[in-house]
């Protein structure tokens, strides 16, 4: 994941849609110093609201952001959106209000390897 302010970037991603059971799955791997990897926590879910040939939007609005993320398929490109939401309920009063935007591709060190090309191997689509 890539993107402005993120708190971790060096890390890795892996991102499953399933369309038969109605949502996308990820994990998060992050380094957090130079020779420290962070732990593993259990798989995030979110609910496809769309599915085409064109694009997967999957939404989660469970906590006091709506995380969306959308898949291109064709341009194979990956956005998340983090936006505040219930901002007037008790549990949201001390939650950011900042929105996120964030990319999800492979990192430099992949593309200086493998070369821009090829940064979409391993993905099936």
């Amino acid at each position: 994941m890539t993107g402005p302010e993120i708190a971790y970037p060096n890390n890795t991603m892996g991102l499953t849609c399933y369309r038969d059971r109605n949502y996308c799955s990820n994990m998060f791997v992050h380094a957090t110093g130079t020779n420290h990897i962070a732990r593993m926590d259990p798989p995030n879910e979110y609910d496809i609201v769309k599915w085409d040939d064109e694009e997967i939007i999957a939404e989660d609005q469970s906590t006091c952001q709506k995380i969306t993320i959308r898949i291109a398929c064709k341009a194979r490109q990956v956005a998340w959106v983090e936006e505040p939401i219930h901002q007037t309920e008790p549990r949201c009063v001390n939650s950011t209000t900042a929105m996120a935007k964030y990319t999800i591709e492979n990192s430099p060190g992949w593309k200086r390897i493998y070369g821009e090309d090829k940064s979409a191997q391993g993905r099936r689509w």
